[in-house]
């Protein structure tokens, strides 16, 4: 079982390398702005700490007015989720 790192510690990592990309952050999830996300998914996956190479998972919400893309991620290097 992966252990899962604190979202709001990832978004201060991804906020000092990548100012402006996080809008929000909770103990559970990350929201970045849509101009930032291959930025983001860049810096997640090259940042050793870090390391996420494996998509879990990948869906989507249709709100009324926008749509919500989720990533799950997994360092399988570090075991975190």
């Amino acid at each position: 079982m992966t252990t899962a790192l604190k979202c709001e510690q990832v978004a201060k990592r991804i906020t000092k390398a990548l100012p402006g990309a996080v809008v929000a952050a909770d103990s559970t999830a990350v929201v970045v702005t849509s101009q930032s996300l291959c930025q983001v998914a860049e810096f997640l996956k090259n940042t050793p700490e870090l390391d996420f190479d494996y998509l879990t998972n990948l869906t989507a919400v249709d709100y009324m007015d926008y749509f919500e893309v989720v990533y799950h991620l997994v360092s399988l290097k570090h075991n975190h989720s």
